[in-house]
């Protein structure tokens, strides 16, 4: 009778640490869970943000992304060195005093350091049947967007004067305001 009431004991404690700590054991579960999903999401977001401006390498959400990588996927090794290596190469690219052939030449090696790195961001998010040439040739960009995007590079481009010319004239406007002021 005494190992009964002793089993009954150890059974009754077992139950009642089990319904203290079970709920609290099953928040903390979906609590990982749920971060585990939302860095997934965020880390999905970044590399379909970057698909889907494979071929506009202005876009601002596209350098936004970017932006991201060291953050999402910090524990990635081959994203983060991929990330690094194209980075590189945009900062070359854009040096002055290169000449046309370098700037082509160091615009090849950006496009394919790009790839690298949108190839190794498709196996850290798990899509793993995409290969580098699906990743650099299965796009849709119609040729009249591309005209389109010239168009609207070349008119930033003309609004340059003008806009110096505004500037001017808020800085002249603000000096003749001051000095007003100064005089009384």
């Amino acid at each position: 009778m005494n190992n009964n009431i002793g089993i009954y004991i150890w059974f009754s404690i077992i139950t009642i640490v089990a319904i203290i700590i079970g709920p609290i054991l099953a928040v903390q579960a979906e609590t990982y869970l749920s971060r585990r999903r939302e860095e997934r999401e965020r880390r999905l977001q970044v590399f379909r943000t970057l698909m889907l401006t494979r071929k506009v390498p202005l876009a601002p959400n596209r350098i936004d992304a970017l932006n991201l990588i060291d953050i999402y996927f910090d524990k990635d090794d081959e994203v983060t060195k991929g990330w690094r290596a194209y980075f590189d190469t945009l900062n070359n690219l854009f040096k002055e005093g290169i000449s046309i052939d370098e700037a082509k030449r160091l615009n090849a090696t950006s496009e394919e350091k790009f790839i690298d790195l949108l190839d190794s961001m498709s196996k850290a998010v798990g899509y793993k049947k995409f290969d580098k040439t699906y990743l650099k040739n299965a796009v849709y960009f119609p040729q009249a967007y591309s005209g389109y995007l010239e168009s609207q590079i070349n008119a930033n481009k003309n609004l340059g004067p003008i806009i110096d010319i505004i500037k001017q004239a808020m800085e002249q406007k603000t000096n003749k305001n001051e000095n007003q002021k100064a005089d009384k």
